[in-house]
């Protein structure tokens, strides 16, 4: 059956506006017989092609068989497909906060944030990092952290600690490519790496993981005889759910994962006393299509420590659900799973 019958039998006109699946293709080293026999029938069937992918942006002096398009990924939030499209057109487009009601508690030291119910989705900047900074926090000092962590393993979501942005010091938790990495800046001194764990290896699911994905997360680095050996990475969208529980107690860092501990009694620079609570993403160099990264903190729970025999700690922060908020949230997502049950099935 010719296109045309088609387009006509589904929709009842031709459309003007077409956009090949394999983008990248035409124009771009496909075989020239393939390639000229379909540019000549996009040409005469339809008045615009939009053959890139990637950006978001055309001007007058693009070919109109020849046009960019942007296809967005399943796991970007909103501010990153904003982000994306002010870095493409150069405009600056208002980002999304959500519950303004949770956002007021923060400070937006850089990128997007989007504040989801529990949820807090820091967007980085292209090519650089997100800062979100926890107001009245200043004079934290022994606390215990914890949330879950949501998001891509190809990138880097940060908890920081004793943040003093007056005297440049703080401690870092890092969850950076399937491993977590300790910093500490000292004031006055240089950031240093006091402790690093590698994740075991995450199990792929195929049916989820396309070739391309596959292709782009792969990484070539010389080896010592100066041949190229291709290193395999994960793919830039396998997401991995993590429960964190971090404690700061005097000059000890003790960091639990998933219910395990990874390691106690890091020794934290004495300078390094007190300071807020931050939260930090930023992109991977491994995902080398997209410089801009979701971080993904849920249910963010900050208590003080006074005494570490003490069974009952003080809230000073918590973002999750209240029991009724929790049991509206559970009855709506039931609600929701059966309309989409019955969308899929009738």
């Amino acid at each position: 059956m010719k296109m045309e019958e088609v387009y006509n039998q589904k929709l009842g006109f031709m459309p003007q506006v077409y956009m090949i699946m394999h983008a990248n293709s035409l124009y771009n080293g496909m075989n020239r017989l393939v390639e000229d026999v379909n540019s000549q029938n996009i040409q005469q069937k339809f008045k615009i092609h939009f053959n890139q992918e990637g950006v978001s942006y055309n001007n007058d002096a693009e070919e109109l068989y020849n046009l960019k398009r942007l296809q967005p990924n399943p796991y970007w939030y909103t501010n990153h497909l904003l982000m994306k499209i002010n870095k493409d057109t150069g405009q600056k487009l208002a980002f999304v906060m959500g519950d303004e009601n949770r956002g007021k508690q923060w400070e937006l030291i850089n990128g997007a944030a989007e504040f989801i119910g529990n949820r807090i989705v820091l967007t980085s900047p292209v090519e650089d990092s997100g800062v979100l900074y926890l107001k009245d926090s200043d004079d934290y000092n022994n606390i215990k952290l914890s949330t879950r962590i949501e998001g891509n393993v190809v990138g880097r979501q940060s908890i920081v600690l004793r943040f003093d942005r007056e005297k440049d010091s703080f401690i870092n938790i890092a969850f950076q490519d399937n491993q977590i990495i300790v910093e500490e800046k000292a004031p006055m001194k240089e950031i240093k790496k006091l402790f690093s764990y590698k994740f075991g290896d995450i199990k792929l699911d195929d049916e989820e993981i396309s070739p391309q994905d596959r292709k782009e997360s792969s990484t070539k680095v010389e080896t010592p005889n100066n041949s190229v050996m291709e290193t395999k990475e994960y793919p830039i969208n396998i997401q991995k759910s993590r429960d964190v529980n971090i404690i700061m107690n005097g000059n000890k860092l003790e960091i639990w994962v998933d219910n395990i501990l990874v390691t106690k009694d890091i020794e934290i620079d004495s300078a390094i006393v007190k300071g807020g609570v931050a939260l930090e993403s930023q992109y991977s160099k491994i995902n080398k299509k997209d410089t801009i990264y979701d971080g993904v903190f849920d249910d963010l729970k900050i208590q003080h420590i006074i005494k570490e025999e003490d069974s009952e700690i003080p809230i000073l922060f918590y973002n999750g659900y209240t029991k009724s908020q929790k049991i509206a949230k559970d009855i709506q997502d039931f609600f929701n799973s059966l309309v989409d049950w019955a969308i899929e099935t009738f």
